[in-house]
């Protein structure tokens, strides 16, 4: 006679270590494979003029923005115009990011949340800036 209890954890011990056949069955798939999609753009373009904040208020001036599917450039200038510089960046979904360059070494990212009605980006900046004061950045649309 056989010990059902030793029999049980025999056939445990199999399985665990992986010493059995799945089940077979002649059913197909009901999903394709994952793919990878490109990202997404915003429902609403960015396209046109915005006034913009930063760094506690210390700064303002105008952000000209060109957007083409995810892709976004432009051109952001204080209020003396005096450290313009080029934008270039993506948009994906509400998710804004671009870098500004002006003269030969100066460089910022920026991070950006765009709100829900398309008028307002918010977020941080980094790279070249006035240290003494904050990074925070918010343009509205003219």
């Amino acid at each position: 006679m056989k010990n059902p209890l030793l029999l049980s954890m025999f056939a445990s011990s199999l399985l665990l270590a992986g010493c059995h056949t799945p089940p077979t069955t002649s059913a197909t798939p009901t999903s394709a494979p994952a793919q990878a999609t490109a990202p997404v753009a915003s429902a609403v373009s960015l396209t046109g003029d915005w006034s913009w904040t930063c760094c506690e208020g210390h700064y303002h001036g105008d952000l000209k923005l060109q957007q083409d599917g995810s892709k976004l450039t432009g051109r952001l200038a204080d209020e003396n115009d005096a450290n313009g510089g080029t934008v270039e960046g993506t948009v994906t979904g509400n998710q804004v990011h671009f870098a500004r360059s002006w003269g030969e070494d100066f460089h910022q990212d920026y991070t950006l949340t765009l709100s829900a009605d398309g008028q307002k980006l918010a977020g941080e900046l980094d790279g070249t800036r006035d240290e003494s004061v904050g990074a925070h950045f918010k343009a509205t649309r003219k």
